[in-house]
């Protein structure tokens, strides 16, 4: 009997302990439930402890993984008159940032001529004067701000004799360039092996005068850009490189060694593929402007790297 009450009253106290214990547990806000009220069910407790959670601790605003970066505002570039006066004179030395073409080496009457300045040194507009025994020739200069900054004339002389081509910057001369246009068009001239046109004991290869420097570069990439230039919204395409080095009025440098060689139908045969074209651009304007160029030739490749 002894032994059998010691259990009883163990249990008892056993019990009691853990309702005790629960009791504290409720009242201090634990449990699985989140309630003190013992007949909710296991879904009104969850939604209670929801409640009392979203009660107690608010939760923090999400920031997202991405910011969204500030509106920069596009300004377009004020529209500048043409105003030859804005040229400056003629200055003793040219800028060393500017460079200038014109094209081609023997103009003349009726025939196109193409003058064109780039640099990448600031981005102020560049203003172009030509000039005919002491008179101002009227032309339409095409501007393009950016990198570089250039300046694009084409005009058709209408008068023999010395032309000369003033490049400056609000009233300031930066550059002169002179040429003579002829009364009629010259023939064509005779290729020499050094010009890479005919064959040789040098064959496609030429004599350099120029070095690759800001200005050449400035040039070259204006050039590019005048190439394949068309207003906003218009079509521009051609099946091969050729048909934009045979047009006139896209190319500064249209035959502008005289030799016929970006005539339509006797003149360079230019059909790169995509991954070439910027080597025959370059090549291209090389050749042109009597200036390096180098290439390797290499195999393509296929399972063994290429050899050069």
């Amino acid at each position: 009997m002894v032994s059998g009450r010691c259990t009883l009253w163990v249990g008892l106290l056993g019990a009691l302990s853990v309702l005790v214990a629960c009791d504290k547990h409720r009242d201090s806000g634990g449990g699985a439930t989140g309630s003190s009220d013992p007949h909710q069910s296991p879904a009104e407790a969850s939604a209670t402890a929801a409640e009392i959670v979203t009660a107690e601790a608010p939760a923090a605003p999400v920031t997202p993984a991405v910011r969204a970066l500030p509106k920069i505002p596009v300004v377009a570039p004020a529209p500048v008159t043409d105003d030859p006066a804005r040229a400056g004179e003629c200055p003793k030395g040219s800028k060393r940032s500017l460079g200038v073409m014109t094209s081609p080496a023997r103009p003349f009457v009726g025939g196109d001529v193409h003058v064109l300045a780039a640099t990448f040194d600031g981005d102020a507009p560049l203003h172009v004067r030509i000039e005919h025994e002491g008179a101002v020739v009227p032309v339409e200069v095409k501007r393009r701000h950016g990198a570089p900054n250039s300046a694009a004339v084409r005009f058709q002389p209408t008068s023999p004799g010395s032309y000369r081509v003033v490049i400056g910057r609000d009233g300031e001369g930066l550059a002169c360039r002179k040429f003579r246009v002829a009364s009629r068009r010259p023939r064509l001239r005779t290729p020499t092996p050094v010009e890479g046109v005919a064959s040789g004991s040098v064959p496609g290869t030429w004599e350099t005068r120029r070095s690759w420097k800001p200005r050449e570069e400035a040039l070259y990439s204006a050039w590019v850009r005048e190439l394949f230039h068309a207003p906003r919204g218009a079509p521009l395409a051609f099946e091969a490189l050729e048909d934009a080095l045979r047009d006139a009025g896209r190319n500064p440098l249209f035959d502008s060694l005289g030799l016929g060689e970006d005539d339509p139908e006797s003149g360079l045969s230019l059909k790169p593929d995509c991954a070439d074209t910027p080597y025959f651009l370059r090549a291209y304007f090389a050749w042109k402007r009597r200036l390096p160029f180098l290439y390797h030739k290499c195999s393509r490749g296929t399972k063994r790297a290429p050899v050069c």
